[in-house]
């Protein structure tokens, strides 16, 4: 009976406590969180940031939602990083780079490993676009030519 008291103590449940150090990061994140809200611009130029704000923009985003993310293949490399391939036979989207980055970054931290992205594309253009700017990110992938225009010539 005393065993069994025990295993089931030390069974973590759905509502766990906060430690100490817990608590004093979560009163330190409000605290700054607080403090940019009422001194956001006089806060910006501290860390050497040139632009100003010109609204406070909310901070949770709750989104709930099912649905599968279907990529096209995966290989596990020897380094124990992953290969991701999508195959397309249209020049690429900026839509279609944003769910690349989207798979990469959920295959990513879901299975902790390093992730590259090769798209095997077919479209007939000679210009492909394979990567896009956006904030101080440059996210690109391999792209992998199965067909130029040169090659459609008969």
């Amino acid at each position: 009976m005393e065993d069994r008291k025990r295993k089931k103590a030390s069974v973590p449940g759905p509502t766990t406590t906060k430690t100490a150090p817990d608590r004093v990061q979560q009163a330190e994140d409000l605290a700054l969180k607080n403090a940019a809200a009422f001194f956001g611009n006089a806060l910006l130029k501290y860390p050497g940031i040139s632009q100003s704000a010109s609204a406070v923009m909310p901070t949770e985003m709750i989104r709930l939602e099912v649905r599968h993310m279907y990529e096209d293949f995966n290989f596990q490399t020897a380094d124990g990083a992953w290969l991701h391939f999508e195959f397309e036979s249209e020049t690429l989207s900026l839509a279609d780079l944003k769910r690349f980055r989207e798979y990469e970054a959920t295959t990513s931290r879901t299975h902790e490993v390093a992730v590259t992205t090769c798209v095997l594309c077919s479209a007939g253009q000679n210009s492909v676009k394979n990567s896009f700017h956006e904030g101080i990110n440059t996210y690109r992938v391999k792209l992998i030519r199965l067909k130029r225009t040169s090659d459609m010539s008969v």
